[in-house]
């Protein structure tokens, strides 16, 4: 999925999730940031592997760019990080925790995955989406997820 559409669906879940008031715009906010951020890793494969990307384009290709943080291994680094952020604030680790983990099951359920990367890179995919399949697919996220945040913000 696009950035746009994990941060939408993700933040959306997870704030109703944990029961978190419109008013408390810290945790909507740091909902928006952790439901995103994950994609960040992309941006060192692009880096790293500018070759292929110019070979190849990017559409369809964003599975190259993944680090391990994105897989399995990632719920136990991110599981560590959300346990030291609850030293000093339970509801944000638990936002954190549930943000990073919703948005790697979506990349899991729609993408390709590499779940035991980095050491062994077989991939795995649980759908066979088209590139104009993903298309529709993130537009109708896009699209539920601000109707969910309009119903959550006119409650």
């Amino acid at each position: 999925m696009i950035t746009p559409a994990h941060t939408l669906s993700v933040s959306i879940i997870a704030v109703t999730v944990l029961g978190i008031a419109p008013t408390q715009t810290n945790y909507i906010l740091a909902s928006l940031i952790f439901a995103s951020f994950l994609d960040l890793d992309h941006i060192y494969y692009f880096i790293k592997d500018h070759q292929y990307f110019k070979t190849y384009g990017y559409k369809g290709q964003l599975q190259h760019a993944r680090s391990p943080l994105h897989e399995p291994l990632g719920f136990v680094i991110w599981g560590i990080i959300a346990l030291l952020i609850a030293v000093y604030d339970t509801t944000m680790a638990k936002l954190f925790y549930l943000c990073t983990s919703l948005h790697m099951i979506e990349d899991f359920i729609v993408g390709i995955s590499y779940p035991f990367s980095p050491y062994n890179m077989t991939e795995y995919r649980m759908f066979n989406i088209s590139k104009q399949q993903m298309i529709y697919l993130n537009s109708a996220v896009i699209f539920l997820s601000l109707l969910f945040w309009q119903n959550y913000f006119h409650k």
